[in-house]
């Protein structure tokens, strides 16, 4: 079902009983969230004998996980359709989790994004580098002489060409080859990530055991004839349920 397209504008939860029979935009804090037979209940609002609530309609087949208050319960929420009164109170009923919007956490206060910049004090002044003395180099006619100067003794004959040989190679062969590195570790989101691929695949499994096992008990029971497998059927229905939201998290978790 596509989300309700509401003309008006949006209203607080408070107010909603001054719009029934609107189609309109309730926006409120998720105080009370609860599965009943009827659905998924949020009360918005402070609770009272005039508080607004909204009832989402849980089909066969629902894309919601298994606990879906938990999802809604301490959020600020809006809720989009016609507003009906039921037993004296504004009330919502919805078709599709579509017409839910979650906009924020109930009563969070709004994150400021100002900054400020100190400016310098006026009329200071950045005092400039000082320059390092310039380098005194000693004229050759300075440097002191000796009377009776030792001579040099000539350098000692190069090794033989053979023996130096295999000195370069080897110098040459290990600079050529640089040194292995550890291969990087993943960050901590790619772990968790896979954390949690693994975990819903994990989940798809043990749902698609539940669902084999009762497909087959069904199967079983109508092979036999005995015109009496309606609670063997009953079980296949959140077997089948659970595989498709477990199929769910695994498109969402594992890409």
């Amino acid at each position: 079902m596509a989300p309700f397209a509401a003309g008006g504008e949006t209203i607080d939860a408070g107010d909603a009983v001054a719009h029934v029979g609107s189609a309109t935009t309730v926006e409120g804090d998720v105080t009370v969230a609860r599965v009943d037979p009827e659905g998924l209940v949020l009360e918005l609002g402070a609770a009272g004998p005039q508080s607004f609530r909204a009832v989402l309609l849980l089909p066969l087949f629902s894309s919601l996980p298994r606990s879906p208050e938990r999802i809604y319960a301490g959020k600020r929420v809006r809720v989009t359709g016609v507003i009906r009164k039921f037993h004296g109170r504004p009330e919502m009923v919805l078709g599709s989790p579509g017409q839910i919007e979650v906009i924020d956490l109930a009563g969070a206060p709004v994150a400021s994004t100002t900054t400020t910049t100190v400016p310098p004090a006026s009329g200071a002044s950045v005092p400039a580098p000082v320059a390092p003395p310039p380098a005194t180099s000693v004229p050759p006619e300075a440097a002191p002489r000796t009377a009776n100067p030792i001579p040099t003794p000539a350098p000692p004959p190069a090794p033989a060409a053979a023996a130096a040989g295999p000195a370069v190679s080897t110098a040459r062969s290990t600079a050529a080859t640089p040194p292995a590195e550890a291969p990087p570790k993943p960050l901590l989101h790619e772990r968790l990530a896979a954390v949690a691929c693994d975990r819903a695949r994990d989940r798809w499994r043990t749902a698609a055991t539940r669902t084999r096992e009762a497909s087959e008990a069904l199967t079983r029971c109508l092979d036999g004839g005995g015109f009496a497998c309606r609670t063997v059927a009953a079980q296949l229905a959140p077997a089948v349920t659970d595989l498709e939201w477990a199929e769910q998290q695994v498109a969402d978790r594992c890409d």
